[in-house]
Formats: structure tokens, C-alpha cells, sequence
């Protein structure tokens, strides 16, 4: 698998399930805040997919490397962690542009909560 393909996988990965469930950042959060009182710890939304990059991690490690669904995930997890560690910056204003072009071309409507972000955001 070239590395092309994962990253292209993994951004179709991810803006169809922010399509589907919402966005990824408000997501984090409140897995963050689940996290947070669990652990009785203070746990950041990008820790989350700090976290589940670990866990992918751990299942690439049982396979030698030969799961390439982890691959892309773990690629998909450095977006959505990186998106929420810079929310309201730069990187932000990009992925939402891409986020509606790929949802045009999977024909989907975005849900009306990731709308509702964007313009609160703008």
C-alpha cells in the first residue's frame, strides 16, 4: 500500500464519519470529559486520539504491521488531533473546505450540527 493511499483513504475515512456522526473535535471533547472524570485526570481532546493512535498502534504490533485498516486510522487520528489541537486556526478553515467536497462527492449532506459549527466558528 503507498503511502498516497493511505492518506487518501484515510481523508475519505474521516470526513464520511463527520458526514454521518458530527465532527470529529466536539466528539473528542466529550470523550475527553469521559476520560477526564474515569481517570479523575485532566484529558485533553487531541489526547484522545493520541489514544486511539496507541491502540492502533498496539494492533499493528500484534500483526507485524500487516493490518492496513490500522494504517489508515492512525493516519485519520493525526487529522482529527491535529484539527483539534489547532482548532480555529489555519488547518481548520482547510479541512472544512475539503470536508464539503467530499461530501458532495459521496453525496451526502453534511449534518446540520457540523454546519451549525462552521458558522458559529466563521
Amino acid at each position: 500500500m503507498k503511502r498516497s493511499q493511505v492518506l487518501e483513504s484515510a481523508r475519505k475515512i474521516v470526513v464520511e464519519r463527520e458526514c454521518t456522526y458530527g465532527g470529529a473535535p466536539k466528539t473528542l471533547a466529550a470523550m475527553a470529559e469521559m476520560f477526564s472524570l474515569y481517570l479523575d485526570h485532566p484529558v485533553e481532546p487531541h489526547d484522545v486520539a493520541l489514544i486511539e493512535i496507541l491502540q492502533k498502534v498496539v494492533r499493528l504490533k500484534q500483526t507485524r504491521g500487516l493490518h492496513a485498516d490500522s494504517w489508515i486510522d492512525i493516519a485519520g487520528y493525526a487529522a482529527i488531533g491535529a484539527e483539534t489541537a489547532y482548532e480555529g486556526h489555519e488547518v481548520r478553515q482547510n479541512l472544512e473546505l475539503v470536508k464539503e467536497r467530499v461530501c458532495a462527492e459521496l453525496n451526502v449532506a453534511p449534518l446540520p450540527e457540523a454546519r451549525g459549527s462552521k458558522q458559529k466558528a466563521g
